[in-house]
């Protein structure tokens, strides 16, 4: 009899732990599916910020155009245009030639051309209100850029829950930035990987597109000439500063392909986009 009991308490239990374990897999599964609702609901606070951002900053070019012309060729980017025009805003050439541009543009050749520029620009100061309107505007930028930066600190957290495979593969930064672009984890798993290569890449008239830029990259030609852009840089941070070629995307910021040696990273970027493909 005692042998029956034990029997019976041990398959009650084994019963109560399977319960237990169904339940928790089932918890698990709401919460995950939450967390993607939220990250899918963040990616499209992201772009909506991103196309603020845009109008904006065509606002402020339309009226310091009067002022700099020549800025808008020289910085595309939005956010370092912005930091500009607060820096300059409405010196004169002589009041110029103290300013270091070096604090508002991550590249200082560009800063150089900039600096150089201004002091020889044919165009006129502002109106009071005019540089008011623009000053103001110039901060709104700024502040969505810092709503968008925490936005996308808090989907990078995520990514490991939403896609572990993607993570590892490409890093959670990127992972979030590629479904932010697409809209979603199932969106990213339908996308050929030759589209995946392109993904976030724009010519240099039109080279923002919110968080997703990264660094230049170029092919080198069959006489080893790289035709004047800048290679990859191994060392460089992410950041959407700087401008792809076209044939490249966002994911030729992963360290992947970054710390390939030039000729083999066409190549990297081919693999890695059928990798995250699969992962996805």
């Amino acid at each position: 009899r005692q042998s029956q009991d034990s029997y019976s308490n041990n398959k009650t239990t084994n019963n109560h732990n399977s319960n237990n374990r169904v339940l928790n897999g089932m918890y698990s599964r709401a919460l995950k599916m939450k967390d993607y609702q939220l990250i899918k609901q963040s990616n499209l606070f992201v772009l909506e910020i991103d196309n603020h951002i845009l109008r904006i900053h065509k606002f402020i070019r339309d009226i310091y155009a009067t002022k700099f012309p020549e800025l808008e060729e020289m910085v595309i980017n939005p956010i370092e245009y912005a930091k500009c025009v607060k820096l300059i805003a409405n010196k004169t050439p002589e009041e110029m030639s103290d300013l270091d541009l070096r604090r508002v543009l991550s590249n200082p050749s560009v800063a150089m051309t900039v600096h150089v520029t201004a002091t020889t620009t044919t165009g006129k100061k502002l109106q009071d209100i005019d540089l008011q309107r623009v000053i103001e505007a110039a901060n709104s930028i700024l502040k969505l850029e810092e709503k968008k930066i925490i936005i996308l600190k808090f989907v990078s957290s995520r990514m490991n829950i939403i896609a572990p495979n993607l993570s590892v593969l490409i890093g959670s930064e990127l992972t979030a930035k590629l479904i932010g672009l697409v809209g979603g984890i199932k969106e990213l798993s339908t996308i050929p990987s030759c589209n995946i290569q392109v993904l976030g890449s724009t010519k240099k008239s039109t080279s923002f597109l919110g968080s997703f830029q990264n660094h230049s990259t170029s092919t080198t030609n069959k006489d080893g000439n790289n035709n004047g852009q800048e290679p990859i840089n191994p060392n460089a941070a992410m950041s959407y500063h700087h401008h792809y070629a076209p044939h490249f995307g966002i994911i030729a910021g992963c360290e992947l392909i970054r710390m390939c040696p030039k000729e083999f990273q066409q190549k990297a970027l081919r693999v890695v986009a059928a990798k995250i493909v699969l992962a996805a």
